[in-house]
């Protein structure tokens, strides 16, 4: 018999502590899922309890838990092939990650479930995304790694990127090696694909049928034994083609959530039935498929992904013009500001002119004209910034624009500091302060290296993994150099001189040698690491 949640439901009347309950919120999840694994097909019972869990995830209020919980579940459908029932689940749980990406529990589990689904249904983008972000957080030296990179290699060449995928296919197999021999195995059979020596290509996919067989991973072997079965038909080999897609076909059959590949199975076999003129051989198999396609027309079919894909998409559209309200608002509030600030600069001009000490009232107002101008700057340039996709192109023209802001505050600074009168001191201080706003603060840094991740990946992967122990300050040196700025910009922007930016570089050097003086000349974006 199956257990429902017994006393899961009663932990919002407990009296536990928030942190209890959460465990026993994820306790139950772990049970429903242990549960559930020897099953191909959805139980009433375990979906009825996820249901309850989804309920009172909700009610604890804790982000972090409905993003892990939403996505438990979603793979639960996902594994049984149920795309429609997993959509709604990772549509929440992805914007749970886009919200609060810093607080999710097992980032790593959650990252790579969501890259799944999402590269299943099409939307490889997002899902390269996810697993990018995902690999940043294992040891090179676990296994997860090689499961990112072979995920990665997988979502490249859909994404019709073959060089990058068998870079990632490497990777895997490297990582992999001595450590899982089933995704040793996996990553062979990615490789042969590429390979154009079709007599080394058969080489590597019957090692991966032996490792499979011999680690009891039968799918993979199944997976196997259809794409060596291919290389036979493409050779007229067609007793050797068939006897592999028999043994592929005995595993699918017995598995609901195998349907697609008993489809490609049974498609091959008409191939050969086609080839033999084998007009009994084809009619049977043409029954058959019609059997194959009315049941993936209930699972994971390309009618069933299409349409799960379409909900995604109105879903996206819907949050879209969600965002666009939220934009125009904020757009609404810099206006209103700018406005204040311009009405603000007229009251100061005719204040002054009205004066009667005219001489100090217009030394005065230019010395305003340049705080105010010096703001107005910066609200511009942080509302457009705001405004336009936060790419490291949008993101270079803002710090180039801070930097001309610096430039002319430490000019004028300079010159007021040659003054020993006691207006021109107080001044100095109201745009040192403006200057130190211009400054890369805390949180502008977050913003930048959260940016930076996105675009450079493989380069900020290689930074973090080569220059072990680079400090947060060395690693600010090292983004902005990879943008092209110059000491003089990196000064600027950090608030130091430019004899500490020489100074720090060097101190990289000499740590990390050559390490550090490749940096420059490493084209990447790029995955060659």
């Amino acid at each position: 018999m199956i257990l429902l949640l017994s006393a899961c439901g009663d932990v919002l009347t407990s009296g536990k502590s928030a942190d209890r309950a959460i465990e026993d919120v994820m306790d139950e999840v772990r049970r429903l899922q242990g549960v559930a694994s020897t099953h191909t097909e959805p139980l009433s019972e375990v979906e009825a309890a996820f249901a309850t869990v989804d309920s009172i995830a909700r009610e604890l209020k804790s982000p972090s838990l409905s993003i892990w919980t939403n996505t438990q579940i979603g793979f639960y459908y996902y594994q049984l092939t149920k795309l429609e029932k997993a959509l709604p689940y990772f549509l929440k749980s992805s914007r749970g990650i886009t919200a609060n990406p810093a607080q999710l529990i097992d980032p790593t589990d959650c990252l790579i479930k969501n890259a799944y689904f999402f590269g299943n249904i099409g939307d490889h983008d997002m899902a390269v995304n996810y697993l990018s972000q995902a690999v940043l957080l294992v040891d090179t030296t676990s296994s997860a790694y090689a499961t990112i990179h072979f995920a990665l290699g997988s979502e490249y060449r859909s994404l019709g990127n073959e060089e990058r995928a068998i870079q990632h296919f490497v990777f895997s197999k490297e990582a992999a090696r001595d450590r899982d021999p089933v995704r040793y195995a996996k990553a062979l059979g990615e490789l042969a694909l590429n390979e154009k020596d079709l007599m080394k290509a058969e080489h590597m996919l019957l090692e991966d049928i032996q490792l499979s067989e011999t680690h009891g991973d039968q799918r993979n072997a199944m997976f196997a034994r259809i794409r060596l079965a291919k290389i036979y038909i493409d050779r007229e080999e067609w007793e050797e083609a068939t006897w592999l897609l028999d043994k592929a076909q005995a595993h699918a059959a017995v598995k609901t959530n195998l349907t697609g590949f008993e489809q490609e199975i049974t498609t091959l076999k008409l191939a050969i039935a086609v080839a033999l003129d084998d007009r009994d051989g084809q009619l049977e198999l043409h029954r058959h498929l019609q059997t194959i396609d009315s049941r993936l027309a209930e699972t994971d079919g390309k009618e069933v992904v299409m349409k799960v894909n379409l909900e995604l998409q109105r879903a996206r559209a819907h949050n879209d013009i969600l965002l666009k309200r939220v934009k125009l608002q904020q757009s609404k509030v810099t206006g209103g500001a700018l406005l204040s600030i311009c009405i603000l600069l007229a009251v100061i001009a005719i204040f002054l002119r009205r004066s009667k000490k005219q001489a100090l009232k217009l030394h005065q107002l230019k010395f305003e004209r340049t705080v105010v101008n010096f703001e107005l700057e910066k609200v511009k340039s942080e509302s457009k910034y705001a405004q336009a996709q936060q790419t490291i192109q949008s993101y270079v023209t803002f710090l180039d624009e801070r930097n001309n802001a610096i430039q002319e505050l430490s000019e004028v600074v300079a010159q007021l500091q040659k003054s020993t009168s006691t207006d021109a001191q107080d001044q100095r201080q109201r745009l040192e302060q403006l200057l130190q706003e211009h400054l890369m603060t805390e949180e502008n840094w977050m913003r930048f290296r959260t940016t930076f991740l996105m675009e450079y990946p493989a380069f900020y992967e290689h930074v973090t993994r080569q220059l072990t122990g680079i400090t947060e300050s060395q690693l600010r040196i090292v983004l902005l150099q990879k943008l092209g700025l110059n000491n003089l910009a990196m000064s600027n922007l950090l608030g130091v001189g430019q004899d500490s930016i020489k100074k720090a570089k060097q101190r990289l050097r000499k740590k990390y040698g050559d390490s550090y003086d490749q940096l420059a000349n490493l084209d990447i974006d790029c995955a060659v690491l």
